[in-house]
């Protein structure tokens, strides 16, 4: 008997996306299924076409109603404890599969590895904000096992598309109710599986995962970042005391990250005057601290990209002069960021000098590498951006 999987459908005014949702299921390979819907009270037409597909196939839906709006925690807390099946696949109402080999690709990986409690998989981004624009969703590579990611990439914000998961059943007894004061949930729900197991990701593109404006992101994206990142930290904070700090220095460390994109965001919301409640305090507090850190030495920013200038931002902010911008292309070599700070390449700084490179880059392990080569010391020389809170701590 092949195991059974709960297909955790989550759906919310999904009217015009939820057909294909369904449809996408129902043409799986893999038999064995259940389809467990929760509709958080949508005021369209989705229950209504939901409800069409269950006098089709009643032998496998499963309707999971509510009398009033729950708010999405909620609502996917009470979709969990409903699946029964030895695996779960996720799936959003406007996300949708497209291979129908998915479940069984997926399930037959967990069926034969014992050691991984979760699989993943490539995904197309389709972006219906404007215009329809497609574009795909591969993970950062890892050099050591390019295709296996652990309970420390989640917690770095490893992210991987909701219709692209599928789990092993049985690792909780209950979701926790702290999952219900959270703004996104699926995050800690890998990472509660992850206590008792690896990460598998499968490179190939099975699923599409949609980004529109009724998103968890439509609004402002500087203030819904300030707002997440803090949530994160309360989640993170939730999820040591429920693995009984197991995992207490990767969670330190991730929280630590969090603070410092939150001080980021923070100094860019307020050098752009925006409208938004910023903790003005806690800005000065942390700044005064990394001032302080580095205020007496040279400082150089490795990056010319969208990281590299919001170090420059905060820098900027804290009143701590930038020597010059360093980066890798050298046809930005003697060219000035703002028409004032030269970008310079990495041959011309001297490690001897009392110094200190922030890289602001997502090639940091490459670029660390470099560093070290040429002589420098990782954090009493050096740091990637987002770690310089747990250096100056350290």
């Amino acid at each position: 008997m092949y195991p059974k999987v709960s297909v955790a459908l989550i759906t919310y005014n999904h009217e015009k996306y939820i057909r294909q949702a369904i449809e996408g299921v129902l043409i799986q390979t893999y038999r064995n299924i259940e389809i467990v819907v929760a509709d958080d009270c949508s005021t369209d037409r989705t229950m209504e076409i939901v409800l069409e597909y269950k006098e089709k196939y009643p032998e496998i839906f499963k309707i999971l109603k509510t009398e009033a709006n729950l708010g999405p925690a909620k609502n996917f807390r009470k979709l969990l404890h409903a699946c029964d099946g030895d695996y779960i696949a996720l799936l959003d109402g406007d996300d949708f599969w497209v291979d129908p080999e998915k479940l069984e690709i997926q399930v037959n990986f967990l069926v034969k590895n014992h050691d991984y409690a979760l699989c993943f998989h490539q995904a197309r981004i389709l972006k219906l904000n404007r215009e329809a624009a497609f574009g795909e969703f591969i993970p950062p590579k890892r050099e050591t096992t390019p295709l296996e990611y652990n309970i420390e990439d989640v917690m770095n914000d490893l992210f991987m598309p909701t219709a692209s998961v599928v789990y092993r059943n049985g690792y909780y007894k209950e979701i926790p109710e702290w999952f219900e004061e959270l703004i996104v949930c699926d995050k800690p729900l890998h990472l509660i599986n992850l206590i008792n197991g690896k990460v598998k990701y499968i490179n190939k593109c099975m699923c599409v995962y949609r980004v529109h404006d009724d998103g968890i992101w439509s609004t402002k994206r500087k203030l819904n970042t300030i707002k997440f990142d803090r949530n994160k930290v309360k989640m993170l904070q939730y999820f040591n005391d429920y693995s009984n700090a197991k995992f207490n220095e990767m969670v330190y460390k991730a929280i630590k990250k969090c603070e410092f994109r939150i001080l980021l965001n923070s100094i860019k919301t307020l050098v752009e005057k925006d409208d938004f409640y910023i903790n003005i305090e806690e800005v000065n507090i942390v700044g005064k601290k990394i001032r302080n850190f580095l205020k007496d030495k040279k400082v150089y920013v490795f990056g010319t990209g969208t990281a590299g200038l919001n170090v420059k931002e905060l820098l900027d902010y804290i009143q701590i002069p930038i020597v010059s911008f360093i980066d890798n292309d050298l046809s930005k070599k003697g060219k000035k960021i703002d028409g004032i700070i030269p970008i310079d390449s990495i041959e011309e700084i001297d490690s001897t000098q009392d110094i200190y490179i922030i890289v602001g880059s997502m090639y940091y392990e490459e670029i660390s590498r470099q560093l070290v080569d040429l002589g420098f010391l990782e954090n009493r020389q050096f740091t990637m951006y987002l770690d310089l809170l747990i250096t100056i701590d350290n």
